[in-house]
């Protein structure tokens, strides 16, 4: 979710039943701080398997910290993470688009990166243009027994923030085990891998578990840009052997190697 200018925008997904692929995706929009929602029913803004799992920068409140008037958007081609049965491609590869805030659902005016000129980001109209911001087609538990989670993929539908006192943009992915922390200096990366945590295999206790759709909300970064509250949940169907399906947050320290 986005919002600016005080309009609210939503990225919603079309799942497969089985949480395998994700053929399709919209956004939809509230005016009225989320009591009412609309978007185009007659078909999606993102469909093929294209740039169908979207996840907003978060510029913070009201996108205060934006730097131009565009809303930007982190995209994932195929599932939302690794796809189990292998229905589609697991996702190896973060990808980076822009749209004005005054045409957020005109698919139209999407531009996608599309790579770098002399450090400079390039933009397409052109979907079939873009390229990764990010690629890390790292298997994690290859070993593991095949009846539990294994050969996990890293790249996941998470979150993206902008640490401002940092002056860094933290993307926070995770597998069905373990959390994967990146960092770059602009939006367009390229980002970098920088901690790993591994929650180790299930069974889980409520004093110890990962968990999915990891995100660090900028509401709750301090202002020294170190200190921070993750979110994320274990879904309770999980073979976890605990769960966490609500509003749950934990503290996370950041100590920056040396000054941005």
């Amino acid at each position: 979710m986005a919002c600016v200018h005080g309009i609210q925008y939503l990225a919603i997904q079309d799942l497969a039943k089985d949480f395998n692929s994700a053929p399709a995706a919209s956004i939809s929009r509230s005016a009225d701080h989320g009591k009412t929602w609309t978007w185009d029913r007659s078909r999606p803004m993102f469909e093929g398997g294209v740039f169908t799992t979207i996840t907003f920068l978060d510029f913070g409140k009201d996108g205060a910290n934006a730097p131009d008037d565009f809303i930007y958007a982190y995209g994932l081609d195929g599932n939302w993470r690794d796809s189990f049965n292998d229905a589609v491609p697991d996702p190896a590869d973060l990808f980076l688009a822009r749209a004005p805030t005054a045409s957020v659902q005109d698919r139209s005016t999407w531009q996608f990166f599309s790579g770098l000129t002399d450090g400079a980001p390039r933009w397409s109209s052109d979907i079939e243009a873009k390229q990764a911001v990010l690629h890390d087609d790292r298997h994690l538990y290859v070993d593991a027994d095949p009846a539990t989670a294994h050969n996990l993929t890293v790249i996941s539908q998470g979150g993206v923030v902008y640490d401002k006192p940092l002056k860094r943009f933290l993307y926070t992915s995770w597998t069905e085990l373990t959390f994967e922390f990146y960092e770059a200096e602009h939006p367009g990366g390229p980002f970098r891998l920088f901690f790993s945590k591994d929650w180790g295999p299930y069974p889980w206790t409520a004093e110890k578990q990962g968990g999915y759709g990891l995100s660090i909300p900028s509401k709750f970064i301090d202002p020294a840009g170190q200190s921070m509250w993750l979110q994320s949940n274990v879904c309770p169907c999980a073979p976890a052997g605990t769960s966490s399906y609500d509003f749950s947050l934990r503290r996370l320290e950041l100590s920056p190697s040396a000054a941005p």
